[in-house]
């Protein structure tokens, strides 16, 4: 094997995982993956990025509500911009399982990853379709994280589509005949975090609600809604080339990182955190 055959980079990888999880057998020089079995065509889907067309945000907004009520958080956002781009755009979309039936390729996301409250499994799904369709990944997936710690969840628009009965109702999966949850106006709080875990705990707090409750779940509903929209409308702008990042690290980060950064005396524990409040999770001290 040459050098150049062992070079694996994780978009291959995303695209083998594609063929499979589609029920394609990906040919690997000229040979099956499957022992014994005569090869089938290779699964031939373009690099990285795909095109994107500009989407309808609220229409997004509803699919990404539905999605949720379909699986979960994470395979709900990556349904609903898979879906409408199929829709807007065709193949290689159309070639792709974006349905969350069963196990699916962003199943493992819901509740911050396998139940684990870790970053918000919406941002999971959303930053993994910003990452298949734009160059630009890394700073539009930057963009929409700060927007996500900053923004009041679940937004006005949302409350109003629920209490209005303008979701996508009757797409809903049999087990909900049809109704989701609660068509309550529901109260917002402001996660300060990307984290599942803190994201959830916050609202809970501020709405009076326990988390394992129908309005929680249905709070979630609207946030990936939210956050769907949110991750189409930056595409949507960068589409445009009028994609200008609004988002700005806290400025707790600059002087906790006068101790915890780089070169600071306690530089070991700010590493993973160079942009997240700190005050989210840590008890603020006077500085010497």
């Amino acid at each position: 094997m040459t050098t150049d055959s062992k070079k694996i980079t994780r978009r291959h990888v995303l695209l083998g995982a594609a063929g499979i999880a589609g029920g394609a057998t990906i040919g690997i020089s000229g040979s099956s993956l499957l022992s014994g079995a005569e090869a089938a065509p290779a699964c031939q889907l373009p690099a990285m990025p795909w095109p994107y067309k500009k989407l309808d945000v609220e229409y997004v907004r509803k699919l990404g509500h539905l999605g949720y009520y379909k699986s979960n958080c994470s395979s709900g956002i990556f349904y609903a911009i898979f879906k409408a781009l199929s829709q807007k755009v065709g193949y290689p979309y159309t070639a792709f399982p974006y349905e969350p039936v069963g196990q699916n390729l962003m199943d493992w996301g819901g509740g911050g990853g396998l139940l684990w409250g870790a970053m918000c499994g919406g941002l999971i799904g959303s930053l993994t379709v910003i990452n298949m369709v734009s160059k630009d990944y890394k700073t539009i997936g930057n963009e929409l994280i700060g927007w996500y710690t900053e923004t009041p969840f679940p937004s006005e628009i949302s409350n109003g589509y629920a209490s209005r009965h303008e979701f996508l109702h009757a797409e809903f999966p049999p087990e909900f005949k049809g109704k989701y949850n609660t068509d309550k106006v529901l109260p917002q709080s402001i996660s300060g975090s990307p984290l599942c875990h803190i994201s959830v705990s916050k609202w809970c707090n501020a709405a009076g609600i326990k988390a394992f409750t129908p309005e929680r779940a249905e709070r979630c509903a609207r946030l990936t809604g939210d956050l769907a929209a949110k991750a189409v409308d930056l595409l949507n702008r960068a589409a445009d080339g009028q994609f200008i990042p609004m988002f700005k690290t806290p400025d707790i980060v600059t002087t906790c990182g006068s101790c915890h950064g780089k070169g600071g005396s306690q530089e070991d524990t700010l590493a993973p955190a160079l942009k997240l409040d700190c005050m989210g999770c840590h008890d603020g001290h006077s500085m010497k």
